[in-house]
């Protein structure tokens, strides 16, 4: 296990290569960071990048949040490839890659949108899509779906199967609400995760009596939940490839591993 303590500020999403080679960090101070994954070195670091970062599913780009803006950078160089500045009036909080790489999810303030990624085009949102700040979104492993979950305690799920052949649209359609869970948990929903076979979601929350919960994708019904999760808030979840184990990390500064089916 290596380590790395070179941040001075709150690290805010890790995000690994496809072929696990490499790590991008961005934090509090907007620091974009690539790290050997093997060794924990630095590779190359961009400051005003964003502190929300992902790799493309191709490895080619990453992609950041930045205040209210988007930005895609050449993975290798880190040179700034393009940017949509004022994606979100308030602030962006979560964002994602469809599997295919060509279209992105945002979460702000109530809102998301769904994007192009090649050319940065808003192809989709729903304006109210929640109550509160969208705190983390993910594609269904079909590329046909969004999950989202919020600050309203709510989990929905939205349709997205129709947007890829829009990516030359100039007009900005609806997202479609397919199903949703109101009251998923008794406080904010923080983080989600979808299984890598696409039947269950996990999510966690601030909500100290049950901060992990296991849902069922297809009907929202709830399969298992686990009461002190964190001793406080569980920030991020995310289920083991085959779908046997679900890590979570929160407030307490403990990562913990549990097993998904009990």
């Amino acid at each position: 296990v290596h380590s790395q303590g070179e941040y001075t500020e709150y690290i805010r999403s890790l995000s690994f290569s496809q072929d696990a080679q490499r790590i991008v960090a961005g934090n509090d101070e907007h620091m974009l960071t690539v790290w050997n994954a093997t060794t924990m070195k630095k590779i190359k670091s961009t400051p005003r990048a964003g502190g929300i970062s992902l790799f493309s599913p191709d490895q080619s780009q990453i992609i950041s949040a930045y205040q209210k803006a988007i930005r895609v950078w050449d993975a290798t160089s880190l040179e700034l490839l393009r940017e949509k500045a004022a994606v979100d009036p308030k602030g962006i909080k979560s964002i994602s890659c469809s599997p295919d790489g060509t279209l992105l999810v945002v979460g702000g303030y109530s809102a998301l949108s769904v994007w192009d990624l090649a050319s940065l085009t808003r192809l989709a949102e729903a304006s109210e899509g929640h109550a509160g700040w969208v705190r983390s979104v993910a594609f269904s492993p079909d590329g046909q779906s969004v999950v989202s979950v919020s600050d309203d305690k709510a989990i929905r799920v939205w349709d997205v199967s129709s947007l890829g052949i829009r990516q030359a649209a100039t007009d900005v359609v609806p997202l479609q609400l397919r199903k949703e869970r109101v009251g998923a948990h008794g406080f904010w929903v923080r983080a989600l995760s979808v299984s890598s076979d696409g039947s269950r979601l996990a999510s966690g929350s601030h909500d100290t009596r049950s901060n992990l919960k296991v849902w069922d994708a297809a009907s929202l019904e709830l399969l298992g939940e686990k009461v002190g999760a964190d001793r406080y808030r569980v920030n991020s979840v995310q289920f083991s490839p085959d779908g046997a184990h679900i890590a979570s990390g929160g407030d307490d500064r403990a990562i913990r591993l549990w097993d998904s089916t009990t």
